[in-house]
C-alpha cells in the first residue's frame, strides 16, 4: 500500500514537472521570434542573475524546513515551523532585494547589455515573491499534498505563458517578460493566503 502512494506521488510530480516544462517549451519558439537577438541576450542577463540571487535569498530555509518540518510531532507544530520559514523567507528577501530596489538605475548600468531599471524592478518583485513561494511549496511536499504543489506549480507556468504572449504581441519584450513573471508569482504565492 505505502509502495502504491509513492508510486502514485512520483507520477503526479513528474506530470506536474513535464506539464510546466510543456508549457515553456511551447512558448520558447513565440519569445525567440518576437524578440531580436539583443533582447533574447538581456533576457539571458536577466535570467541569470534571477538565478543566481535566487541561491543566495534561499538561505538554505527548504533544508531547514525539511529538517525542523519533518521532525514535527503535530500537524499543528509544522504549521508554526513552515510560518516560521516564510517569514523568514519575506524577510531575507526584502533585506536583500532593498538595495536593488532602490538603487535598480545604478544596478541596471553595472550589468551588461540594454537593461532598463524597471526590469530590475519587476526581478526583484519576482525574487521576493519567488522566495516566500518557494517555502511555500516545499511546506506543500512536506505534507505530501501533492496534488496542490502540482497545481499551484502548473498554474504559476501556465499564468506566466500567457501573460508573456499577450504581452509580448503588445510589444512590451523583455520588460512584459519580467513583468509577466512578478506577476504570475505573486498571485502563486497569494494563493496561500485564501
Amino acid at each position: 500500500m505505502v509502495i502504491n502512494m509513492q508510486v502514485k506521488h512520483i507520477t503526479y510530480y513528474a506530470l506536474g514537472l513535464t506539464a510546466t516544462k510543456f508549457v515553456s517549451l511551447l512558448i520558447l519558439p513565440i519569445i525567440t521570434r518576437l524578440l531580436s537577438l539583443k533582447e533574447f541576450g538581456n533576457l539571458e542577463i536577466l535570467v541569470t542573475f534571477i538565478n543566481l540571487a535566487s541561491i543566495v535569498l534561499g538561505f538554505g530555509l527548504t533544508e531547514a524546513l525539511f529538517r525542523f518540518g519533518g521532525r514535527a510531532r503535530t500537524a499543528k507544530f509544522m504549521s508554526i515551523i513552515c510560518s516560521n520559514a516564510i517569514t523568514m523567507a519575506l524577510l531575507i528577501a526584502l533585506v536583500l532585494c532593498s538595495p536593488l530596489l532602490i538603487f535598480s538605475k545604478q544596478v541596471a548600468g553595472l550589468l551588461p547589455g540594454n537593461i532598463s531599471s524597471l526590469q530590475i524592478i519587476y526581478l526583484c518583485i519576482a525574487l521576493i515573491a519567488g522566495n516566500v513561494l518557494t517555502v511555500q511549496l516545499d511546506w506543500l511536499r512536506l505534507k505530501e499534498d501533492v496534488t496542490r504543489f502540482v497545481l499551484v506549480s502548473f498554474f504559476r507556468s501556465f499564468l506566466q505563458a500567457v501573460i508573456v504572449l499577450v504581452l509580448l504581441y503588445a510589444g512590451y519584450g523583455v520588460t512584459g517578460i519580467m513583468f509577466a513573471n512578478a506577476l504570475a508569482t505573486i498571485m502563486s504565492a497569494s494563493y496561500f493566503l485564501l
